[in-house]
């Protein structure tokens, strides 16, 4: 079995991943329509979170403030380069960094497959 999060190799007898740290292993999902709803609504959000906390804390303090994680306030990318004192360039790098690593995640992969169905 493979964590949804990030694929690591899960024994039957984990209750939660050692990497990443999720811990619904064993959600059991009787339709399609509920796995991408439970894909959407636990598992990307949770691959998220992991991901920025893998990130350096200067780029995920930037995409929080972008997504309006940070404060409860959507910034625009402009408004968090001025408020960073960074070029906007280097927002856009740092919300790119994200969009990839959330795209090899499984749980991602196995959304578009689900979705294409």
């Amino acid at each position: 079995m493979l964590c949804p999060v990030c694929g690591q190799e899960i024994l039957d007898l984990e209750q939660s991943c050692s990497r990443c740290g999720f811990d619904e292993l064993h959600k059991e999902v009787t339709d399609c329509d509920e796995h991408i709803k439970w894909l959407r609504e636990t598992v990307v959000p949770y691959g998220i979170r992991w991901i920025l906390s893998n990130m350096m804390p200067t780029e995920a303090r930037r995409v929080r403030l972008v997504l309006g994680w940070e404060d409860g306030i959507a910034h625009s990318d402009e408004e968090v380069a001025r408020m960073e004192d960074v070029c906007v360039n280097r927002i856009y790098q740092h919300k790119a960094k994200l969009l990839r690593a959330l795209r090899r995640l499984p749980c991602a992969q196995k959304l578009k497959e689900l979705q294409n169905v």
